[in-house]
């Protein structure tokens, strides 16, 4: 049996999931810190310590995507990474256009999986 790089990545995914203990689950925020204000709409996303985002996981780029600003909409693009991004099921093309991310999307990077939320949305989250 032989598996292309998503086939993969959704066996490590799946098996990450399958290890996951409930206390895995529990919600986990990334805190954002704006890096560089050269691009005050972009908030870059990756293992790198220079992102605005770290994501600490070996299967993410160092620079693996970003959210993009725009009226206020976001967008997210992959920014070249080998493992591939996602906002819902939808694989997003390397370097490509944004994708439009709205909150409650669920976005993978790699084999990680996160919320995107409104900081409203976050707001009553934590809350409950």
């Amino acid at each position: 049996m032989s598996l292309d790089n998503t086939g993969m990545i959704d066996v490590m995914r799946a098996e990450r999931r399958r290890r996951l203990t409930p206390a895995d689950r529990s919600p986990a925020v990334l805190p954002i810190r704006k890096t560089q204000p050269t691009f005050p709409s972009m908030i870059t996303l990756g293992r790198g310590r220079n992102n605005d985002i770290i994501v600490p996981d070996a299967l993410v780029s160092k620079l693996h995507a970003y959210f993009r600003a725009t009226d206020g909409t976001w967008s997210l693009s992959d920014a070249g990474s080998s493992n591939g991004t996602r906002v819902g099921e939808t694989a997003l093309v390397p370097r490509g256009p944004g994708n439009p991310v709205r909150s409650g999307d669920e976005v993978t990077f790699g084999v990680q999986s996160f919320r995107f939320l409104s900081a409203t949305a976050l707001w009553v989250a934590l809350r409950r």
